[in-house]
């Protein structure tokens, strides 16, 4: 299980205590949250009895319900005495079929799996939820021996239906939590050589990274025996593609009726790459600034297509960004793509577009976000994660006749007003610094200098660049003072 040694640990020891435990893993669609549930009680711990019953997406209730007592039969080869219509007699069935398993092993682990919970009650009126509360209320949180696991995609749904509710069944009952996030970047090189077997360099582990995330599903996908460009072609552009409809699928799957108003949203974040605040945004949906607009940023930070970032020098104010690789790139290449139009793509689509200026700006932009969503690897490279203070975007428009304009990719703020200013530059090669890009720099340390730092006495200021394969050494570099020049091997190592 590569990059889930932490959650691995945390059910070992839930498994391992004399008492129940009632645990909420979420995460967004394809992140491996069920490979992972069932891989654990499966392969790993063996000597647990394991029941696991998925909701079914765009099923009715009865059906449902169907599904989850072919489930305790397949498990347990136990059938009902008596027709089963409501969940509260379902739960019922299943409490008589565990209780015989408590006398026949009283000390065993029984390990209850329940996934995609939103889907198999996501208004909570088919009486799902009230009876699987009651069902750990009243019977499981009785015994030493229970492991009860809700699960879903929607992880917005999860925390507000069960984890953050005012009332219901699981109010103050779930204290133990277990998110679940996509791999980082070195969790992505782990497996994609470990896991898929491929001989590859760490440029075109950041390459895949940039387009698939760090989706394990998504990853999958890809086809050892072939090449990258290949991979991608076939994936993304074919008709037949794994890629070709998900963008429209994961939201529609996560948010049914609502899915058009948070697509709409992706949509117009992607157009805007440095980021929008709530006004801006709610402004485009023609809708008034509260708790609707709110609850719809939080849902898309929870399931981790957007990231807010503070702004610095505002008032409490973020800007929101797409913080999912691949929402970005379907937006800069597949928006748009008939299948029709597919149909009619050279096998080599994506190999023609590597030396294109569209390419050179989309790949520039996704190191960034990449970058951002890594910074722990980056932090851990700088030797500073210990007095981090904040991560922001600084965004300046010029003031006075004697100002330029400034916008900087990424502003580390540690303790002790010390301040990394972070360059993010992709290249294919050595990065080649000019004297325009030297006087730029050189502009946005002095605005910043003389805006954000202000008349403090005491502050410290590191220049750092963040490149694939390092910077060029020559004379617009070396009068820069820069303080790391830190490259895609330091992250990855």
């Amino acid at each position: 299980m590569i990059g889930r040694q932490k959650e691995i640990n945390q059910l070992n020891k839930y498994c391992d205590e004399n008492r129940s435990n009632l645990v909420a893993v979420y995460g967004r669609r394809r992140i491996g949250k069920t490979y992972f549930v069932r891989y654990m009680f499966e392969e790993h711990r063996k000597d647990c009895t394991f029941f696991d019953f998925t909701g079914a997406y765009n099923q009715n209730t009865q059906s449902q319900i169907d599904n989850f007592v072919a489930q305790v039969f397949l498990w347990f080869n136990e059938e009902p005495t008596v027709e089963i219509k409501t969940w509260t007699k379902a739960f019922i069935f299943l409490t008589k079929v565990l209780l015989k398993r408590i006398e026949e092993n009283p000390n065993k682990k029984l390990v209850l799996f329940f996934d995609e919970v939103p889907w198999v009650d996501k208004s909570t009126k088919a009486g799902y939820i009230s009876a699987l509360g009651y069902f750990w209320n009243n019977f499981c949180e009785r015994y030493t021996n229970f492991l009860v696991i809700v699960c879903g995609s929607n992880a917005s749904w999860i925390k507000k239906k069960l984890l953050n509710g005012n009332e219901g069944p699981f109010n103050n009952r779930i204290d133990n939590t277990l998110p679940m996030y996509p791999f980082n970047l070195k969790e992505t090189k782990d497996y994609l050589i470990n896991e898929k077997k491929m001989d590859i360099d760490n440029k075109s582990i950041l390459e895949l990274y940039m387009i698939f995330g760090g989706v394990a599903k998504y990853l999958s996908y890809i086809d050892a025996s072939k090449d990258i460009d290949e991979n991608i072609s076939n994936i993304f552009f074919g008709i037949n593609g794994r890629m070709f409809n998900e963008y429209t699928e994961v939201f529609k799957s996560l948010f049914t009726n609502n899915a058009p108003k948070y697509k709409k949203i992706m949509d117009f974040l992607a157009t805007k790459k440095s980021g929008l605040n709530t006004s801006e945004i709610a402004k485009h949906l023609e809708m008034k600034v509260g708790a609707t607009i709110k609850d719809f940023l939080d849902d898309l930070s929870e399931c981790g297509f957007i990231k807010p970032i503070a702004s610095l020098g505002s008032k409490g104010e973020y800007l929101f960004i797409v913080s999912d690789p691949y929402c970005l790139f379907y937006n800069d290449w597949m928006k748009g793509i008939s299948k029709n139009k597919a149909i009619n793509l050279p096998l080599d689509y994506w190999n023609q577009q590597i030396d294109t200026k569209k390419y050179t700006s989309w790949s520039g932009f996704a190191f960034e976000i990449a970058s951002i969503i890594n910074i722990d690897l980056y932090l851990k490279a700088r030797g500073k994660a210990a007095v981090l203070k904040n991560v922001y975007s600084w965004n300046f428009t010029k003031m006075y006749d004697n100002d330029k304009g400034a916008q900087i990719d990424l502003v580390i703020e540690y303790d002790n007003n010390s301040y990394d200013l972070v360059e993010c530059k992709y290249w294919k090669d050595i990065y080649p610094l000019s004297e325009t890009e030297k006087n730029k720099i050189l502009n946005k340390k002095a605005m910043f200098i003389k805006h954000v730092i202000g008349a403090k006495v005491k502050y410290k200021i590191d220049l750092i660049m963040l490149t694939a394969f390092g910077s060029v050494r020559n004379k617009h570099y070396n009068t820069l003072n820069i303080n790391s020049d830190i490259q895609l091997q330091d992250l990855l190592t």
